[in-house]
């Protein structure tokens, strides 16, 4: 009981990912700032971190932000890494195949290794 309260305690202090995951996290969602019409109106949602291989990650999710018109553009997929910030609407929308046939291999749950806050 008290080995795995301490276990417990390290997991959640050392941070809880593989190595490089949290510095790739900050420069994905800086290249989404970057995307973004108006980044600081971003609400995130449904973001997991997927490993592409070694260090290298990519988050995939759901943004909604403002447009150009100052409206929210409704909740739409999105791929970030630390050298691409690109959403569903980019590509063309929902029926867009680059965009779907990068998020099945990008975002595959096979790659899958935490959830995490944008």
């Amino acid at each position: 009981m008290r080995i795995a309260l301490i276990a417990i305690i390290l997991v959640v202090l050392c941070g809880c990912g593989p190595k490089g995951l949290i510095d790739a996290q900050v420069a994905a969602r800086a290249k989404m700032d970057e995307t973004l019409k108006d980044p600081e109106s971003a609400e995130y949602s449904d973001v997991e971190a997927f490993q592409l291989s070694g260090d290298n990650f990519a988050f995939c999710g759901k943004v909604n932000a403002k447009n150009g018109f100052g409206g929210y553009t409704g909740s739409e997929r999105f791929i970030a890494s630390p050298g691409l910030g690109l959403t569903e609407t980019a590509l063309g929308g929902d029926t867009n195949a680059v965009f779907q046939d990068t998020w099945a291999k990008v975002c595959d749950p096979a790659k899958f290794v935490q959830g995490v806050s944008f």
